[in-house]
């Protein structure tokens, strides 16, 4: 049984992986669910064994993304370390996507810039200039 769900989550990060591309390089709107599957060497029916529309899967791409910047940011600002080290320790999670992920950086950008519910999305996207501000009041203090 173990087996069955590491395979099951392989071909489901194989599937978002292939998304990311597709997406990077068609834009999410002129993407087909057949392109992804195609780019992720899969039949067109597996995808939707997976994911129930396009949109969640863009959904799963940006709280993938999302979720492991904050979680960067979060540790750069944890760390036992002197404030600006803490604010370098930032800069460097932010941009570690632009270097290791820019694929994904970049639907993510474009793609939830283009979302209806970017405003339902404002709190989230600010979350990590709340971390910037504390890391700074701490040293102003």
């Amino acid at each position: 049984m173990a087996e069955r769900s590491v395979t099951a989550e392989e071909k489901r990060r194989v599937i978002l992986d292939a998304a990311v591309r597709v997406f990077a390089r068609k834009g999410f709107h002129a993407s087909r669910v057949g392109d992804i599957a195609e780019e992720a060497g899969v039949a067109h029916g597996l995808l939707y064994h997976y994911f129930s529309s396009k949109d969640e899967v863009l959904e799963k791409i940006f709280r993938d993304h999302w979720d492991a910047l904050l979680e960067r940011i979060h540790a750069a600002e944890g760390a036992d370390e002197p404030v600006l080290d803490q604010l370098r320790g930032i800069a460097r999670a932010t941009f570690y996507g632009w270097r290791h992920e820019r694929d994904a950086v970049r639907v993510v950008i474009r793609e939830i810039a283009r979302s209806a519910d970017l405003p339902e999305r404002v709190g989230e996207l600010v979350k990590p200039i709340g971390a910037i501000r504390r890391v700074i009041e701490r040293g102003q203090s």
